[in-house]
């Protein structure tokens, strides 16, 4: 089939290339929504708006994004699953790629005027806590006598020292009683730590007794004894939902956030109307919570959404079954990015689930009766959220205000079998629709399971329905009595298992790799260097253990590498689709444009996916985790992007609240020494937070030291630079007129100094005399001889921070470009860059006419006598780059792989290059070889961009690249 654009009469193989087209191309996107509806809306500039989100009218799902489910959006009947509210089908998205302008502003309309209404003052827990101190004239760090002595105890907690070595340190002479006078040992030490403040959630002992179904020596039932170890849910809420440190990271009421559209530079005079476009990034902007909000009986309700996850984690390191089953919970009030910092503790250990071999059961039925230990021991912790979800519960803000919350199920993080154990299903089936098992495979518009119905069906194993479902007798899920709960439309979308370790790792790379093993070993082993990038020097089929980090790593160059392997162009079409997906569904936020984009992909996956059929490498695509991609897009809609809600979250509280805890017991009856020793830390955590808010910094003010970056291209947006920063070339060596000790400055004479020993910048003379005429600096005054007699101050790298192509916070890249020498330790590293080189014909969407690749030889800065001639003489950023040219980029991507291909740009048999201010640098850019049916064996990691001339532009090397490209 095939694609023509109605404007520019251009014409695509896919439907894909042409959403990209007009993502490129606002005069022919302008048109075609022209053509598709009577009245114009154009687009260009964006104003992102945040509103208070209406109840009702819904509006209609694109038909572009399949979920089947019903037109009713109550959450009472919930075979549809979740509602999905989204932009009209006469206003489609244009992509994702679009720059919201500088001028962008948030409004407010009032259509849930009441909603997270407040109510009196009262002091937050730190002003209550500071106020007693006060009252009794105690220092802000009592109950310890000194600053001192606070830091010396915070010290020991947070390093992990063991209970002996602390008594041995408390017990030498650099703890002086003069200084150190509340503690002396081990003993005093933890009696002081008790003594301090904390969360007001205790914990509590759960005892289960389970009589099993096999006798003992005396003929009797055996039983077994478990314990779970749980808090109070409505006190942990209350915890964090008053905790003052997260007062500007807070939501009380749904919003609704908007792109809105409007023309400035097509003219259009019967255009008066802007276009919107909605975003789906926290919880607050999405659809449940609208849904939920209780508008009619309690109007000023302000809902915390519950979000919990679980997962059973080994204790033991190389030997033992020790186990621990951690539930955890945090609120959709917080915002995602603090979510996902475990030093925010903004995710918080609610209890430990029993783990049981259930020896008391025959060994057919230990499998049924684990479901039911788990829904009982659930529903003895999540007790106090029916009344509390009911009546709801006056709480103390971190504002200082009173509200009336209604804590609510809204999602619930878990790996696959996890999720189809708290759906009471069946692993062969979907946890979260009704299609057959085997159709999981198809791209098929199946219903939500109903709450309701499968409760009623849970009652009755002998019907049919029960067997069609799939379900496992479960009389009594612990979701049962919550109020307003669809635990089918809970579950979310699991990224790092799912996509990342799944259906990337376990089935695309297998796939695409059967019988090219070894070519494909050989193409990893020779990507060229990058920032945040990992070389697998040994190639990937020797690697036993995989972590999440590395599935990524694979997925930035997995594209480009595979490009040429296959004779069947399906193949990289194929993974092309995949790989979109996993990079789409990673967005910070979403909007119904990116929504759409993600449809597209999984379409171009299952058009394509019968080539591994035909190949002999599948034969069918019955697959829990490639279906479940189906669902990504309602869950999206649901509850915002999906970053804030992976499963990679948990995963590394496992390291606080299981490993380490375990490893500071004495591993016998461990679970209630975890939980000791976890209390003392959250205490310490919370008096942490408290001096902190006694000295007035922000409230988003904290340590990050044991923060793991969840996603390595998404960098943190604390980083206050953004500006650009040059870094001096270090070096041993020392060339004709530099002194020792002094910044690097080259002697470049032409190409003797410079292409000889250190850049290779061959025309470096020529390039720069150029640069100079047309910029104006040189006329008649100085010539060569000037440029070969002056010394250049010469740099490393320079780096900045890249803002959001999309205007979100949180969604900034930090980008370096080097520009080193090869030493005898290190090879050399030349940064490939994009950069404007016409900035009248420069889009902003993606390489089009106006941008270019170069690989940067030399960052240098004019010496004086030269740069007194520029324009912009004072200027402290006039940096330069020399750089080697790359040919400019075709009009298309390469039909199949959809990558830009390049080569280098020659005259006379030299390379051309050319000098640019640094300014004219838009960022860093990753190329890899093309490959053909078999790499070259004498390319290394190292040398390929030198021996290498025809290279891919990869579109995967972060995020911000991927939406730019």
């Amino acid at each position: 089939m095939e694609y023509v654009c109605e404007n520019c009469l251009k014409r695509f193989e896919q439907e894909t290339s042409l959403q990209r087209h007009f993502g490129q191309r606002p005069v022919c996107r302008h048109n075609h929504k022209r053509a598709r509806r009577a009245t114009t809306s154009p687009p260009t500039h964006r104003k992102r708006t945040r509103t208070n989100t209406p109840a009702d009218p819904p509006i209609a799902r694109p038909e572009s994004i399949s979920a089947t489910r019903s037109t009713d959006t109550t959450r009472t009947s919930t075979a549809e699953g979740p509602a999905i509210i989204s932009a009209r089908d006469d206003h489609p998205g244009e992509g994702s790629h679009s720059q919201p302008s500088e001028n962008a502003t948030k409004t407010s309309n009032v259509p849930f005027p009441s909603a997270g209404r407040p109510y009196q003052h009262h002091p937050t827990v730190f002003e209550a806590y500071q106020k007693a101190q006060q009252d009794a004239r105690q220092p802000p760090w009592a109950p310890f006598i000194s600053a001192a002595e606070w830091e010396l105890a915070e010290w020991v907690v947070e390093s992990g020292v063991s209970q002996r070595d602390t008594d041995k340190l408390l017990k030498t002479k650099m703890v002086t009683p003069n200084q150190f006078a509340s503690f002396s040992n081990n003993k005093t030490f933890l009696h002081t730590l008790d003594s301090l403040p904390g969360p007001a959630a205790s914990w509590k002992l759960i005892e289960i007794t389970v009589e099993g179904n096999v006798s003992d020596a005396k003929g009797k039932m055996m039983r077994e004894s478990l314990d779970a170890w749980a808090r109070d849910p409505v006190e942990v809420i209350a915890d964090l939902i008053g905790n003052p440190e997260f007062k500007k990271e807070m939501s009380y009421a749904p919003v609704e956030d908007i792109i809105e559209e409007t023309l400035d530079d097509l003219e259009d005079e019967t255009s008066s109307e802007p276009e919107h476009d909605r975003i789906f990034e926290e919880m607050a902007s999405a659809d449940w919570w609208k849904c939920a909000q209780l508008g009619k009986k309690y109007p000023e309700a302000t809902i915390a959404p519950i979000i919990l996850a679980s997962d059973k984690t080994q204790l033991s390191t190389f030997s033992g079954d020790k186990q621990a089953w951690p539930l955890y919970l945090s609120i959709g009030n917080i915002n995602k990015d603090v979510r996902r910092q475990p030093s925010r503790r903004a995710t918080v250990l609610l209890g430990y689930l029993p783990v049981a071999k259930l020896d008391c059961f025959r060994k057919d039925d230990r499998s049924l009766q684990g479901y039911r230990l788990f829904h009982f021991a659930m529903r003895q912790i999540l007790a106090p959220l029916i009344d509390a979800g009911k009546k709801g519960v006056m709480m103390n803000c971190a504002d200082g205000r009173v509200r009336h919350v209604f804590p609510l199920l809204a999602a619930y993080i878990a790996d696959y079998p996890e999720q189809c154990l708290i759906c009471c299903n069946k692993e062969n089936r979907c946890p979260t629709c009704t299609v057959d098992p085997n159709g999981r495979g198809e791209l098929l518009n199946s219903c939500y399971r109903d709450p309701r119905a499968t409760l009623a069906t849970l009652q009755e194993p002998t019907t049919e329905r029960f067997i069609l479902e799939g379900l496992r007798h479960v009389p009594e899920p612990f979701w049962a009595d919550l109020p307003l709960a669809n635990i089918f439309n809970c579950i979310v979308p699991d990224l790092l298992h799912q996509l990342h370790k799944g259906v990337f790792m376990n089935h695309l790379v297998k796939w695409t790799s059967e019988g090219h093993a070894e070519e494909l070993d050989a193409r990893f082993m020779r990507v060229p260097p990058y920032t945040n990038l990992r070389i697998f020097k040994k190639g990937i089929s020797t690697i036993s253990q995989w972590t999440g980090n590395e599935y990524r790593q694979m997925e930035k160059v997995f594209v480009g590498l595979i490009a040429g392997l296959h004779d069947d162009p399906r193949v990289i079409t194929a993974a092309r689709a995949i790989v979109d997906f996993i990079y789409l569904s990673h967005y910070p936020s979403h909007s119904t444009s990116t929504l759409e984009q993600m449809q597209a992909a999984l379409n171009s996956f299952h058009t394509n996916k019968q080539v591994f059929v035909d190949l002999g490498i599948r034969a069918h695509f019955n697959i829990p985790k490639l279906h479940w991609m189906q669902h990504y897009i309602a869950s999206i809609i649901d509850f915002g992007s999906c970053d804030g809600l992976s499963t990679e979250i948990s995963e590394r509280l496992h390291i606080d609240f299981a490993k380490l805890a375990y490893r500071a017991s004495n591993r016998k009856a461990y679970i209630k020494q975890m939980v000791v020793w976890l209390t003392r830390r959250e205490k310490v955590r919370w008096f942490q937070g408290y001096l902190r808010w006694c000295s007035n910094p922000s409230p988003s003010t904290h340590s990050q030291d044991d923060d793991s970056e969840l996603d390595n291209d998404v960098h943190n947006p604390a980083v206050t630079t953004s500006g650009m920063q040059v870094e001096p070339l270090s070096t041993t060596r020392h060339l004709t007129g530099v002194s020792p000790g002094s910044v690097y400055h080259t002697q470049i004479q032409a190409s003797v100094v410079v292409a000889d020993v250190n850049f290779g910048a061959v025309a470096f003379d020529t390039a720069l005399l150029d640069f100079l005429r047309q910029e104006g600096t040189i006329g008649s005054r100085p010539g060569t001889s000037l440029l070969r007699s002056s010394s250049y101050s010469v740099f490393s790298k320079f780096s900045r921070l890249l803002p959001s192509l999309r205007g979100v916070a949180s969604d900034t890249t930090r980008d370096v470009v080097h520009a080193q020498p090869a030493t005898s330790t290190r090879a050399s590293h030349y940064s490939t860059i994009l950069f404007v080189e016409d900035l009248a014909v420069a889009e902003t969407l993606g390489p089009c006419p106006g941008y270019r690749v170069g690989q940067v030889r030399v960052i240098f800065g004019l010496p004086p006598e030269l740069q007194k001639f520029r324009p912009y003489a004072t200027d402290p950023q006039a940096h330069l780059a020399y750089i080697e040219l790359y040919t400019p980029f075709t009009t298309e991507p390469e039909p199949h792989s959809r990558l830009y291909k390049i080569s280098r740009s020659y005259s006379n048999m030299t390379r051309k290059a050319i000098v640019l201010p640094l300014k004219q640098v838009f960022r860093s850019c990753h190329l890899i070889p093309v490959c053909g049916s078999r790499i070259d064996r004498s390319w290394t990691s190292d040398n390929v961009l030198e021996e290498c001339d025809t290279m891919y532009l990869n579109p995967f090397s972060d995020h911000h690249m991927y939406l730019f490209v």
